[in-house]
């Protein structure tokens, strides 16, 4: 009731689209209710969308209020280089769940992505300036971890993880086989593993923590 009134809609209407797929077979519209799993993952997906709308609105206002010229809401490309803006970077949480889909993976590894960004601008850049400067004693003050074999262990063609499930999803394969696959590939690094007691899992230990 209360989403129905702040999106101004009808709660019927809401419920209707939400519990209900609806679609033009031959000239007739067709409704056909949905599966439980399915209404709550439209309902999640439509939560998401309204979500970004929201942010995306806010970003907007923030940006028209420091404006010397109002903005088009329709063209927000118009005098892009000439104006002012604020940036908001809304970064992914890292995710730790009871159970870990593969929605989780993208966003701790999108994690890993961004911390090794930061551990470029912040502890390498800064290391190199030391070197270049003659002050290679003090270099060795710079203590970080370097998460780049767990972003190589991912991404890195043709055995990272993503193309090993990429690899199996083409194939057809069971899902089962995918852990061990993973680890066969990647024997050595202790980076990923197969948990004993959970043999249809693998476990990646990330930056933040193992998943």
């Amino acid at each position: 009731m209360n989403t129905a009134e702040l999106i101004k809609v009808k709660p019927a209407e809401l419920a209707h689209a939400l519990c209900y797929k609806t679609r033009n077979l031959a000239g007739s519209v067709v409704h056909s209710s949905l599966r439980l799993e399915e209404a709550l993952a439209l309902r999640d997906s439509f939560s998401k969308n309204l979500y970004e709308k929201l942010f995306n609105y806010l970003v907007f206002k923030l940006n028209d209020k420091i404006q010397l010229e109002k903005i088009d809401m329709d063209d927000l490309s118009q005098n892009r280089a000439s104006r002012k803006s604020i940036g908001i970077l809304d970064i992914f949480g890292f995710e730790i769940l009871k159970r870990n889909s593969l929605e989780q993976f993208f966003i701790n590894f999108a994690n890993e992505k961004l911390q090794q960004l930061y551990v470029s601008y912040i502890f390498k850049e800064e290391e190199n300036e030391f070197l270049k400067q003659g002050l290679k004693e003090f270099a060795y003050e710079f203590d970080f971890e370097d998460n780049k074999p767990i972003i190589d262990l991912i991404e890195n063609y043709p055995l990272g993880v993503l193309y090993l499930i990429s690899e199996s999803s083409e194939l057809n394969r069971p899902d089962s086989s995918l852990p061990q696959t993973i680890v066969k590939n990647h024997p050595k690094t202790g980076i990923v593993s197969v948990p004993k007691s959970k043999p249809e899992f693998f476990q990646v230990n990330h930056s933040c923590s193992p998943v």
